[in-house]
């Protein structure tokens, strides 16, 4: 992989990602969609098989209390020792012609490391690999929680000390890490398929048609008060989200509850709204936001962790107190109102936030962590 110039030689760079298929994510969507843009050397998928699935769940609570870390299954395990016996047989390949390889981890020349493991989901599956790759690779990881649900799962694992970058999605997020790791912390941005993700000239948007899409850290509170002052108005909801709440909810034409839908199926529903609720607890970066306005749809978000970084500069995505109702209805209205001016607005934000950006962004940070490694040597 080219990872940049400069005068370390870091042009044969090798790069292996470790990540893991998200249940609620389609080929379309998530951070593992970055994969193709990023084009690393080795992609390694941790809990891709029903039994792997399963085995994971069902180790999750010994693991536990082994890591301390509350995702860590025996799939992630699994996952980071599949990582690192590659690390070490690519290591082993060179030994003869490396003699710096031979140090049997006494010593680690950081100017002549060439490989890179960036750990795409840190909750999840980081615990045993800066033990297992240390003098062998530099390793990333990509944490995507707000730091008081980060605290929470990860708990009193060690293993975030030991990282040589620590990537974050959003600016806050940057703040409360660099607390914890200083120096060694990077603010990224989540990204998204703006091909895909598109407006369609074949397709009207209903006036008032909302579409909220999403489970994890959602307010259903808030988007319940919303529904109950906007349906009397003319508005129709299409809720997206296998919340076990809404089975609670009342049925009626005006709302309509969609779980485990295609992709295909996802973008057609944002292509007919007007404007995309996005109700929040907590959060930081949000795929639901950035599809939304690459398919030219403008937000109304919960004002949350970091999420302002995805809105500023623009008059399409409007932030609202959190449990502040009324703010959130009052935004829902104005940007109805507005029509396709604000939707091209929309869509130019979501352009901005390309995947093609955000992984040329990874590259570079790729560089600096290589650098910052060899700097420190």
């Amino acid at each position: 992989m080219l990872v940049g110039g400069g005068s370390h030689d870091l042009q044969d760079v090798r790069v292996i990602a470790l990540t893991k298929p998200m249940r609620h994510h389609r080929s379309r969507s998530g951070y593992n969609a970055l994969l193709p843009y990023l084009q690393p050397d080795r992609a390694i998928r941790a809990n891709v098989t029903l039994p792997g699935r399963v085995a994971n769940g069902v180790s999750r609570r010994l693991m536990r209390r082994w890591t301390g870390i509350e995702w860590y299954g025996v799939a992630s395990f699994w996952g980071e020792l599949r990582a690192a016996l590659d690390v070490h047989a690519h290591g082993c390949a060179h030994a003869y012609a490396r003699p710096w390889a031979r140090t049997g981890g006494q010593s680690r020349d950081r100017t002549r490391l060439k490989t890179l493991v960036h750990v795409m989901y840190g909750e999840d599956l980081l615990w045993a690999m800066p033990r297992l790759v240390s003098s062998e690779a530099l390793i990333v990881a990509t944490f995507h929680q707000p730091i008081e649900r980060f605290r929470r799962l990860v708990g009193r694992s060690s293993a975030l000390s030991r990282l040589d970058g620590v990537f974050v999605l959003d600016e806050q997020n940057r703040e409360h890490f660099e607390a914890i790791v200083p120096g060694r912390v990077h603010a990224l941005r989540l990204g998204v398929d703006a091909d895909y993700w598109s407006p369609s000239p074949a397709v009207s948007a209903h006036p008032r048609r909302c579409i909220a899409v999403g489970t994890h850290l959602r307010d259903f509170e808030l988007l319940g008060a919303m529904v109950a002052q906007l349906v009397p108005e003319g508005f129709v909801f299409d809720v997206v989200s296998g919340s076990a709440v809404l089975a609670d909810w009342p049925r009626s034409e005006a709302v309509r509850i969609h779980r485990g839908i295609s992709d295909a199926a996802l973008r057609m529903l944002y292509r007919q709204a007007s404007v995309s609720i996005l109700p929040l607890r907590g959060g930081s970066a949000s795929n639901a936001l950035l599809q939304a306005i690459a398919c030219g749809v403008p937000v109304v978000a919960t004002d949350v962790g970091g999420l302002g970084i995805y809105a500023e500069g623009c008059e399409a995505v409007r932030l609202a107190a959190p449990k502040d109702v009324a703010a959130h209805v009052a935004a829902v209205r104005a940007l109805a109102a507005e029509g396709a001016t604000v939707r091209a607005m929309a869509r130019m934000q979501g352009l901005a936030f390309d995947w093609r950006h955000a992984a040329e962004a990874h590259r570079r940070t790729y560089r600096a962590v290589m650098l910052q490694a060899a700097g420190s040597s």
